[in-house]
């Protein structure tokens, strides 16, 4: 079956308590944004940005996902195709408001980590 690769790329501008660093897309902020749920837990700092970019993001997410479902292939309108993942050309969704595909995203630090195995 084919694969398909996506690096959560909403920056969420939400600062980490006491500090002036933005979460931006830490493990798990995508887990509501999947479901559309951008209005649940709102006391979470994952989930008290409510913003613009990220109600869209939540939009391509969900709406990606539903595809997959249906389809077993994730697409949605307004969605460039996703092409499935190979390590030939390592295609990846970048899911922000407006998705794009990016090929080896981080490949400085893949090809660091095949050259110590």
């Amino acid at each position: 079956a084919p694969v398909f690769m996506y690096q959560l790329a909403y920056p969420n501008p939400t600062r980490v308590p006491g500090t002036d660093f933005a979460i931006g897309s830490p493990h798990a902020a995508d887990i509501n944004l999947n479901f559309a749920n951008t209005d649940k837990n709102l006391d979470s700092i994952l989930n008290s940005d409510q913003s613009p970019g990220r109600l869209a993001t939540a939009r391509q997410m969900s709406g990606l996902w539903a595809g997959f479902a249906r389809t077993g292939r994730p697409t949605a309108p307004g969605v460039p195709r996703w092409p499935a993942y190979t390590t030939a050309d390592r295609a990846t969704m970048w899911l922000d408001a407006a998705c794009r595909i990016v090929r080896d995203p981080d490949q400085k630090e893949r090809l660091y980590w095949e050259n110590r195995a």
